[in-house]
């Protein structure tokens, strides 16, 4: 919408923006809301005699006040922009027919223009269509009248903020300062209120908050909207979907810092997963928790501990993995291993294989942890027929602490008949606790002896 600006020149001395009321017009509410059903029969008003020229502002030559707008000149502007309102927004309308008949009839363009502003602007925050609506008519500008004091100044201007009515109003001092068919956007300040540090003041809708009837809504802090959720999870949960709402619910409780209330298992989740959850849980509990005094390392370490066994939980749990399949000249240990460059063997050679094994499970007894892992192979030609296969020893493990670093050291004699060329090897590992299976292969060359 295109905004006219006026100048508008503070005077010397206090000046106190109210919002006064202009005298009660002699158009009733009925004759106002005639005009909203029918713009039309407003007949155009004769300009008076002393609006037949526009009076120009002078600083030499001092003009007195603006002279009052008609009752028909001014019903005739705002018909249109009321039939528009009430299309738009019926309460706000009858509100506006209220001000507009205890109102000025020079303040009733400002008056609904101000609502129709506001209506756009409820509809923008209701998500309503924002088809913007057609423009009102243009208006004729009034006469301006501007006022210049060369002892502006000589003393500071006083801008006291108005206080918001309960309804919109308009401010007279304003509009007779700046007289314009549409509401102004905002005054710049004149050289001397700049000197003197006044900000500058929005006047086009000083009360356009105030009009609009929505309350503005407190925004809630991140902790009330998560004890909001935490609230709402509180239930038992009935199906698997809403058993990992249960977990949901504990790791919000930890974020909110309720960690005597996060770390419960989940039921209905099969015990390796309810012991992973638990530990993790414990582990961050562990680390945002003030309890256990000021010492990060022993916080950390109480942690790690927690997180180890929420790995290990992890793993039982996770498909099992079989890594680092490769022919050996010489093996030492877990990770430590002398592999050949190229694996070229020749008929009836022994070949050295070696393979990490991962995420397998281990049962705990008085004993200790025993792992359970059973190997096979198959050599394949490329025409993937297989050549040769058979099983390993299998391999029943038992150790004191937790094993991390499970291998294997395989090893495999070649037939003597082998066809020089390429081959396929392909291990097979079996996971006899956890009854998972795992695959890997490499590649052998066979050349003549």
């Amino acid at each position: 919408m295109h905004k006219r600006i006026a100048t508008l020149t503070l005077l010397a001395g206090p000046l106190t923006l109210g919002c006064v009321s202009g005298p009660a017009s002699s158009f009733s509410r009925v004759a106002l809301e005639n005009a909203t059903s029918d713009p039309g029969q407003i007949a155009p008003a004769a300009r008076p005699a002393h609006q037949a020229k526009p009076v120009t502002a002078s600083a030499a030559e001092p003009t007195g006040p603006r002279p009052e707008v008609s009752q028909q000149d001014a019903m005739r502007q705002i018909a249109p922009m009321l039939a528009q309102l009430s299309a738009s927004d019926a309460k706000l309308h009858a509100e506006v027919l209220d001000q507009l008949a205890a109102a000025k009839p020079s303040l009733w363009s400002l008056t609904v223009q101000r609502a129709l502003n506001t209506s756009e602007y409820r509809q923008q925050l209701t998500g309503q269509s924002t088809t913007p609506a057609p423009a009102p008519p243009a208006v004729a500008p009034q006469p301006t009248t501007m006022v210049t004091n060369p002892a502006a100044t000589a003393a500071p201007v006083h801008l006291p903020p108005p206080t918001p009515p309960a309804s919109p109003t308009t401010d007279a001092n304003v509009i007779q300062a700046s007289a314009v068919a549409e509401p102004v956007a905002a005054a710049s300040l004149s050289p001397a209120a700049k000197a003197m540090g006044a900000a500058p003041e929005t006047i086009g809708n000083p009360h356009f908050d105030v009009v609009s009837s929505q309350e503005p809504v407190a925004e809630l802090d991140w902790r009330e909207h998560l004890g909001e959720a935490i609230e709402q999870l509180k239930t038992q949960p009935r199906t698997p979907g809403e058993t990992h709402e249960q977990v949901r619910l504990q790791l919000m409780q930890l974020v909110a810092g309720e960690t005597d209330h996060s770390t419960p298992s989940a039921p209905g989740l099969p015990a390796s997963e309810q012991g992973y959850w638990s530990n993790q849980i414990y582990a961050l509990a562990t680390l945002l928790s003030d309890k256990s005094g000021g010492d990060r390392l022993a916080r950390a370490d109480a942690a790690a501990r927690h997180q180890s066994e929420a790995s290990a939980k992890l793993r039982e749990f996770s498909s099992l993995r079989v890594q680092n399949f490769v022919t050996c000249k010489e093996v030492y240990g877990f990770g430590a291993y002398e592999p050949l460059a190229e694996a070229r063997y020749a008929p009836g050679d022994q070949v050295i294989l070696y393979a990490e094994i991962d995420n397998y499970q281990s049962d705990v007894s008085d004993e200790g942890y025993r792992t359970t892992i059973a190997s096979s192979y198959r050599l394949v030609g490329l025409d993937h027929n297989e050549i040769v296969g058979g099983d390993f020893p299998e391999v029943d493990d038992l150790c004191l602490t937790r094993r991390r670093d499970f291998h294997i050291q395989y090893g495999v004699t070649l037939p003597g008949g082998l066809t020089p060329g390429d081959y396929r090897l392909e291990l097979t590992v079996r996971d006899r606790l956890g009854e998972k299976v795992g695959h890997d292969q490499l590649m052998l060359t066979i050349v003549r002896r």
